[in-house]
């Protein structure tokens, strides 16, 4: 009987990977290659060819269009499992699978017999706004974190989503949810203050200090005037 190694590729940082050169390694010490459709088109326009010529490649797809005609290649279609169950049962000799659909159908199916995983030495990192909120040390559910930029981002970290028609989530690389709200205006409304009263001559924290020192409904009367002034603008 056959056996069916599972190769996963992951990041320094746990992340998955693509691995094309380390997998060809894999599947020079094995009788058959196992791949989903996804690597296969990868694997092929990267290399300009299909490079796997010495030994025949089992492509598990659902229609995927045959670029390698004249190649060792084989569709699986339809059944897959039980196509994987028949070629185990059919000789001897090792299968060296690769993908993440492929993994995904091995491991759901009990067909997989080894899983090896290989770290290659890179970082997938993030996006600056999950990164940021590490790095400000909002890690935990119950914690939150203000991000102005141009825009600004209000987030509270959860172990579950919010389902709301005004609310966003976004899943953390802690395996947390940070729940959030975007105000699109955020840091860019301060600069375009800065200019519009200040004529670019007071400093960001001279404009900060004297919108603290405003008394209360200032602000308030400030907006509904900016409110006014584009209202009537656009009906001009």
């Amino acid at each position: 009987m056959k056996q069916i190694t599972l190769h996963v590729y992951q990041s320094l940082d746990g992340c998955p990977v693509g691995a094309d050169k380390h997998f060809d390694a894999a599947a020079d010490a094995s009788c058959c290659v196992l791949i989903d459709e996804e690597t296969y088109l990868r694997i092929y326009l990267n290399h300009l060819g299909w490079p796997l010529t010495a030994k025949e490649t089992l492509v598990v797809t659902g229609g995927c269009i045959d670029l390698t005609e004249k190649e060792r290649v084989r569709f699986v279609t339809g059944d897959a499992a039980a196509e994987l169950r028949r070629i185990k049962a059919d000789g001897e000799g090792t299968v060296t699978a690769y993908g993440a659909e492929t993994g995904a159908l091995l491991l759901d199916n009990g067909l997989a017999d080894e899983i090896v995983v290989t770290t290659v030495p890179v970082l997938v990192g993030g996006g600056d706004y999950p990164v940021s909120m590490i790095g400000s040390g909002v890690v935990s559910a119950g914690t939150g974190s203000d991000i102005t930029g141009t825009s600004s981002i209000i987030t509270v970290l959860a172990n579950t989503p919010m389902l709301h028609p005004e609310v966003s989530n976004v899943a953390t690389m802690d395996g947390l949810w940070g729940r959030f709200m975007l105000l699109d205006s955020g840091g860019d409304a301060v600069r375009w203050a800065r200019r519009a009263f200040h004529q670019n001559q007071l400093s960001y924290d001279d404009v900060t200090r004297l919108a603290g020192e405003a008394p209360a409904g200032f602000i308030l009367a400030i907006a509904l005037w900016l409110w006014f002034t584009v209202l009537f603008a656009n009906f001009a």
